[in-house]
């Protein structure tokens, strides 16, 4: 299937009341949701929506021009709904030939109204070929940071998509978010900062963490015990050279970097002459989820990932 109508499946059939969505399903041969068990390929869920949606094993009778049929039904939801983000998942696991067709394909729609996250291995795969097919990864780095409700509800409907069985998604039931408990839930989507590609890289460590302490909950404890696993890898990325840890500890330094904040003595400290040379390495950074580019309409900022600073330094706002 290609992305843009596994990503028309999905919205239509996160909206069950809207005719059209749901003759559009019927015309591609799909039965409804609660009848649909069919196996998957990948995932593509729409934060917002509380659900999940598979692309189908099965053959599908795609509409002749997908990617347009698609923005006509995101407009039509975008009535409804303040935001659509679609999450595409495993890309990884594909054939790289077939995946780099795929961006090709769907460049038009990925850079349309919908937010999508492309995810795979982060030091493989996916991210080689965002870095270098149509400047796709440069458009995921500018989505915004989601609210703290939005990302709680990603987490829940990404431990979903995990089960066996369906469990009632409501954000107070302690089972909608295991093995977290709902404080060690809210404190991943706090310490994420609503960051979707540090919200998946901090849950797969301390998930990682956890199954090797063989704790069956994240407690608190263990919680902490996976940030600092997380702390431990993000650091010790093989692919990092002195000089990416020389602009890191600057800018974990300062809190914020900026054209505007950098002194001459920072730039000796980083052997360079003016700040522009420094944004390759910071550009590096954004890709291992060290830094993030700050959304201002100032000058360019780069704060770093909070979880690198000593717990007593590190803050964070829950909502």
């Amino acid at each position: 299937t290609d992305l843009a109508t596994a990503a028309l499946i999905a919205l239509a059939r996160h909206m069950p009341e809207d005719e059209w969505a749901q003759q559009l399903l019927n015309n591609m041969g799909l039965m409804s949701e609660s009848t649909r068990k069919t196996k998957t390929k990948f995932d593509a869920k729409i934060a917002g929506f509380g659900g999940s949606i598979e692309a189908e094993s099965k053959p599908v009778n795609a509409p002749k021009f997908p990617t347009l049929t698609f923005q006509d039904l995101l407009e039509r939801a975008l009535e409804k709904y303040s935001r659509v983000v679609i999450a595409i998942d495993d890309l990884d696991k594909q054939d790289p030939a077939k995946v780099r067709q795929l961006l090709h394909d769907a460049q038009g729609m990925l850079k349309g109204d919908a937010w999508f996250i492309l995810t795979g291995h982060p030091s493989g795969l996916t991210r080689d070929l965002l870095i270098s097919e149509r400047g796709l990864f440069d458009l995921a780095l500018e989505i915004k940071a989601l609210d703290q409700a939005t990302t709680y509800q990603m987490l829940i409907n990404y431990l979903a998509s995990a089960r066996i069985n369906k469990t009632n998604k409501d954000e107070t039931n302690p089972d909608a978010v295991h093995p977290f408990t709902l404080e060690t839930a809210r404190n991943l989507c706090a310490h994420s900062q609503g960051i979707p590609r540090w919200f998946n890289r901090i849950a797969n460590y301390v998930l990682l963490k956890a199954a090797d302490l063989q704790a069956e909950t994240i407690t608190p404890e263990v919680f902490q015990q996976g940030l600092e696993y997380v702390s431990q890898k993000l650091r010790g990325q093989s692919e990092l050279t002195p000089e990416d840890y020389y602009v890191l500890d600057l800018v974990l330094e300062k809190g914020v970097l900026s054209d505007e904040n950098v002194t001459m003595d920072d730039l000796k400290r980083l052997k360079t002459q003016q700040f522009s040379q420094v944004l390759p390495i910071l550009y590096k950074l954004i890709q291992f989820d060290l830094v993030r580019r700050l959304p201002t309409d100032k000058a360019a900022e780069y704060q770093g990932n909070p979880i690198l600073l000593p717990p007593s330094e590190q803050s964070y706002e829950e909502e």
